[in-house]
């Protein structure tokens, strides 16, 4: 049976992303496919925008290409594949077996992005945000990584015929692929932000930072209303999340041991998701890992910006240039106070001139 591309999904409450995640982790975990088992995948990327994901559905997108065995976390919005004439490696019985040898638990099966209101949860940032989903404005998008469509169909977008089209929206998305595509897999487009995030982590990590005891309180801040499984986790996932995005450089050698513990803990959180069912904090239980690893993400971001930055700024001379563009606009209201408060003064010298007639209580008349 022919399976088409599903584009928009229905029925999605705000726990679904949460069930989702809790569902991949159980299936990594089982099969032994847990990201960080191996060296970290890089970040994520949509093929079209060349943007990565800075929500929690960054975490479903490792974890289903962990799972089925993608050899990359590129991935495509339902609705754009659709567009685009891709087809889904079940539809090709040769590539589809080929797929499932190489991995067993090898799936043609979406992942949901959901459009996620909290972007950072650090808890000074507090920065929540109605955001708009990508593309096409959708609240909730089925989304595939590219590994799940057939070769064919795939390298047909890299071919004249595609960027030929005469839907010039889809010649367009065909182009931008094949960009994207390629800064993707020479790694050349964040070699340069790579070696700032190296050296960032390094300076900030230092004793005599002037941001570490700030990193300390910050991280103090995560733990304190942690249970002692989500402690374990945030540990090893800033960690992880450090790794990824300093471009898969082992920093840390996570020994076997720290890897089982990590997976221990996730199971215990499990244990606690699935023993929740029912009661009064079931919704509120059934995110604990979704947003503990979350946190991890936040806090790793902070940790790769200059002088731990909440914003995403990398080097000093972007510091500078951030400041300079911020004291414009401030002195430019600045002159416009002032100039307004000039103005003021002159009406009320004017008004002074004139006899007042106004009646005000407990007064005499105005002469």
């Amino acid at each position: 049976m022919y399976e088409n591309i599903m584009t928009y999904a229905v029925n999605r409450d705000s726990n679904s992303n949460y069930r989702e995640i809790n569902t991949l982790i159980k299936e990594n975990i089982e099969n032994g496919t847990m990201p960080f088992l191996n060296k970290p995948l890089p970040p994520d990327m949509n093929i079209i925008t060349g943007k990565t994901r800075m929500d929690v559905n960054k975490q479903k997108i490792a974890l289903k290409a962990a799972a089925i065995g993608a050899g990359s976390t590129m991935w495509i919005y339902g609705a754009d594949a659709a567009q685009l004439g891709l087809e889904l490696k079940t539809n090709n019985p040769v590539e589809f077996r080929n797929a499932v040898k190489k991995n067993p638990n090898f799936n043609c099966k979406p992942i949901v992005m959901q459009n996620a209101r909290e972007r950072f949860s650090d808890i000074k940032l507090l920065e929540k945000s109605d955001t708009l989903s990508e593309s096409l404005c959708i609240d909730c998008q089925c989304a595939y990584l590219l590994d799940q469509f057939t070769d064919k169909s795939v390298q047909r977008l890299f071919t004249e015929k595609i960027t030929e089209n005469k839907l010039p929206y889809a010649a367009f998305m065909a182009k931008e692929i094949i960009k994207n595509r390629t800064e993707y897999n020479s790694g050349k487009k964040a070699m340069e932000q790579t070696r700032l995030i190296k050296q960032n982590l390094f300076l900030n990590l230092q004793k005599k930072s002037p941001v570490f005891q700030e990193i300390i309180n910050t991280r103090n801040n995560y733990l304190k209303d942690y249970l002692p499984e989500q402690k374990v986790v945030f540990d090893f996932y800033y960690k992880y999340y450090n790794e990824q995005q300093a471009g898969g450089e082992n920093l840390y050698n996570f020994s076997r041991e720290q890897k089982n513990d990590v997976i221990k803990s996730l199971q215990g959180l499990l244990q606690k998701i699935d023993a929740s069912k029912g009661e009064k904090n079931e919704k509120k239980i059934e995110g604990i890992i979704t947003r503990t690893i979350f946190d991890a993400y936040s806090f790793s971001q902070r940790l790769t910006h200059y002088n731990f930055s909440l914003e995403p700024i990398y080097s000093r001379d972007e510091q500078l240039k951030r400041d300079a563009n911020r004291r414009i606009p401030a002195a430019m209201e600045k002159t416009a106070q002032s100039q307004n408060k000039t103005v003021l003064t002159d009406l009320t010298k004017e008004k002074y001139k004139r006899r007042s007639f106004s009646m005000h209580v407990g007064e005499n008349q105005g002469m």
